[in-house]
């Protein structure tokens, strides 16, 4: 199994996250929550030579951002 890194808006990463705290962290937290730090994530998996980049638009929705890593 990649090990998988996510970094919230308030910075940190967190390795290897299980399933359960990725959906809490997209699922679960307040506009609050966004609106803290840098106010998006990050995906990063390893092997992958791109990241998954998300940020809060608006109450219900994110904005996706595939970057490749050069």
């Amino acid at each position: 199994m990649s090990k998988i890194t996510v970094y919230g808006p308030t910075g940190g990463p967190l390795e290897n996250s299980a399933e359960t705290f990725v959906k809490n962290l997209i699922f679960n937290n307040d506009e609050g929550y966004w609106k803290q730090g840098s106010g998006d994530s990050c995906f990063e998996v390893d092997g992958c030579e791109e990241k998954l980049i998300f940020f809060l638009m608006n109450r219900m929705s994110f904005l996706l951002c595939n970057i490749q890593i050069m």
